[in-house]
């Protein structure tokens, strides 16, 4: 017996999922070493740790075009893109724009990470049922 495949992505569309993931995790990678640097605080930043294992996970579960990947994707990208956002408006409202340079390199990663996640939201909602084939 042959498994139908019901994964709602086209393979296209899946890898260009999967390497916008990637590319949030970089730079993830990116402002977390960056925070470490600036900031002096020496723990283990466990938010940052938090949304990379979620990154890893939602690209694997989507490469194995897994169904709950999508769901889990999505549901990352507009938790944290409400997040990103919403830091994004306070930080502007403080003042970012006249602040010291760190503090701009931490207004510009966020922003770049904002808008990451909305086109990762915009391909997860608009290309979903573009890859179902019509079975009659």
């Amino acid at each position: 017996m042959k498994q139908e495949d019901n994964f709602t992505l086209s393979l296209t569309d899946a890898k260009r999922v999967v390497v916008l993931f990637a590319a949030y995790g970089l730079l993830l990678i990116a402002a977390a070493c960056y925070h470490y640097i600036v900031s002096g605080d020496r723990r283990l930043l466990l938010p940052y740790l938090f949304q990379l294992v979620l990154v890893g996970v939602c690209a694997w579960g989507i490469n194995s075009r897994r169904r709950w990947a999508l769901v889990a994707g999505g549901i990352f990208a507009v938790a944290y893109g409400y997040d990103s956002v919403s830091n994004l408006v306070v930080l502007l409202n403080a003042g970012g724009m006249n602040a010291p340079r760190s503090i701009q390199v931490i207004m510009w990663l966020l922003a770049l990470r904002t808008v990451l996640l909305i086109v990762l939201l915009s391909l997860l909602l608009f290309y979903v049922n573009r890859g179902q084939i019509d079975k009659r």
